[in-house]
Parts: structure tokens; C-alpha cells; sequence
């Protein structure tokens, strides 16, 4: 069966319209049907889009009929998406469509971090945040992409709650695990999530160094694997780590990583981070305490 919702997934991170994927491949409407209706086309139309998308054809089928897994996995990774973009009240929204008691066995660590999310940064509930990522790492089973995107929940939380010694502890686990994670593009999202959330820790507690040495990791591997979620955010981050370094050294370098950010940004549809950086073109001054995400 067709996964209509990986393409749209895939198109919207590329920042590419229906009309401009369907380009010389096959009509919009064709296209419509296949992100909406989960309807495939032709097989050599499917393989020209993939193509174009950089995806596989077994990258967009399953073996699931349109089942209560597919379903679920489908909107607990678009609420992941709409995080990326910060976009958090649309996030809440359609993770309230989700309803606890019917979450499938292989979801459930999934559903928990995502929920710890919600508790993190919607609600501003760290402590529950905590015990909902506690348990995500419970029942992640040796999933080692849930394992990493539960203990960077940990050291997140752990982070916005001030707890500087337990933090670090958790987000040295979280690189010492990444090192030993295949990238792929299921678990994209999640890898640089957590290290986009590392970079901050450590930037915050005035490890410029090690701060840039992981955005710099960041901006590379997005590149190597043509996806563009915190590219906006690393630019801005070493742009600010050379701020406080010292401003008037790094003027020049700063500017640039500005500039950079607010073209990915603006390609990403990070309108949050526009805000961010238009304040500091006006201003001269970083935004205290911007979200992390």
C-alpha cells in the first residue's frame, strides 16, 4: 500500500510545491490523489517521483494495509514535523486527535515521548515531561532510535528545569549513543533533534566550542542527507556562540551565520526563528532564552 503522507513529508522538508514535484512526471491531480487518498499511480510515475523526492519506492509502501499502526505512526511523526517548525500549538492540536488507551504495543515508547514533548514545551510541566520520557525509555526495548529520543527528553527537560549536573549527564549519554546510530531517513529528525538540543545545552553553559563543533556536525549531515530541520537553527546557534565569544572579532562570521540561518529558515518555513533573527538585525541583541526544541 501507497504511504501518501511520507511523500507530502518529504515535499514539505524539501520546501518543494505538488506543482513543482509533479513537473514533467504526472499531473497534480495525480499527485493530490497519491498524498491524500493514498492511491499509487503507475509504477514508473511512483519511482520518477521518489526520484525526485530522494526517497525509495520501499521508502513510500508498506505492508500494513491502511491499518491502526500505519495510521498512528503517521500522525505521531507529523506532530514531530510541526515541532521542527515550531509550530507547537498545531503540534497540540493534532496529538489530542491520538487517544492513549488505543495506542498500539510497538508505538508506545513513540507516544511517550511525544507526549513528554507536549508536557515540555506546551505545558511548561517538567516534571511530568520527566516521567513521561522515563517511561518512553522504559518501553523503548532496545529500540536504539527510541532509547536516543528518550534520553535526549531527559536531558532536555532536565536542562529547562536548571539542573545543570543532571543535564550534562544526560546529553553526554545522548552523544556518546549518537555516534553509534545509523542515519537513515526514518530517524533523521530525531538524530538532530537531539543533537540540536546538545549544541544548546552546551552554548547556554558557555561551551562555545563544543557547541559549534556539534552544529557544524549538524549542518553536514542535513546536507549529506538532503533534509533541512535544524540547519536554520545550527546557523543561528554558532552565530550567537561567536556573539559571546567575542563580537567584535567574529563580526564578520557572525553576519554571515545570520544571513544563513534566515535563508534556511525562510526555505523551511521557520517563521519563529525569522522573528529571532529579525530582532537581531534591528537590535544588535540575541532574544533571551529561545525555545528549545
Amino acid at each position: 500500500m501507497l504511504i501518501g503522507f511520507k511523500i507530502t513529508l518529504q515535499r514539505k522538508i524539501l520546501n518543494m510545491s505538488q506543482a513543482e514535484l509533479a513537473d514533467g512526471i504526472c499531473t497534480q491531480s495525480t499527485l493530490s490523489k497519491m498524498e491524500q487518498k493514498n492511491i499509487a499511480p503507475m509504477t514508473d510515475t511512483l519511482v520518477k517521483i521518489c526520484l525526485r523526492l530522494g526517497l525509495t519506492v520501499n521508502d513510500v509502501l508498506t505492508e500494513f494495509d491502511n491499518s491502526k499502526y500505519q495510521e498512528q505512526l503517521n500522525i505521531l511523526d507529523r506532530i514531530q514535523m510541526l515541532f521542527t517548525q515550531l509550530k507547537f500549538d498545531e503540534a497540540n492540536k493534532l496529538f489530542n486527535t491520538l487517544d492513549e488507551k488505543n495506542i498500539v504495543k510497538k508505538l508506545s515508547s513513540r507516544y511517550r515521548y511525544v507526549k513528554g514533548n507536549i508536557d515540555l514545551i506546551i505545558k511548561s510541566n517538567t516534571s511530568d515531561a520527566i516521567f513521561n520520557f522515563g517511561i518512553a525509555l522504559q518501553e523503548a526495548n532496545n529500540n536504539k532510535d527510541d532509547i536516543l529520543a528518550a534520553n535526549t527528553g531527559i536531558a532536555t527537560a532536565y536542562a529547562i528545569k536548571g539542573d545543570v549536573e543532571k543535564a550534562k549527564y544526560y546529553f553526554d549519554q545522548v552523544l556518546s549513543y549518537a555516534d553509534n546510530i545509523t542515519i537513515n531517513k526514518s530517524n533523521i529528525t530525531d538524530y538532530l533533534k537531539a543533537l540540536n538540543n546538545a549544541a544548546k545545552f552546551y552554548s547556554d553553559n558557555h561551551d562555545y566550542g563544543k557547541s559549534n563543533e556539534i552544529s557544524d556536525h549538524i549542518i553536514k549531515t542535513t546536507k549529506k542527507m538532503i533534509a533541512l530541520p535544524y540547519v536554520d537553527q545550527s546557523y543561528y546557534r554558532i552565530a550567537y556562540n561567536l556573539f559571546h565569544k567575542d563580537q567584535k572579532k567574529y563580526e564578520k562570521e557572525i553576519n554571515d551565520n545570520m544571513e544563513k540561518a534566515s535563508i534556511f529558515a525562510e526555505v523551511s518555513g521557520n517563521d519563529e526563528l525569522l522573528s529571532y533573527i529579525n530582532d537581531f538585525k534591528r537590535n544588535k541583541k540575541f532574544v533571551k532564552n529561545e525555545k528549545i526544541e
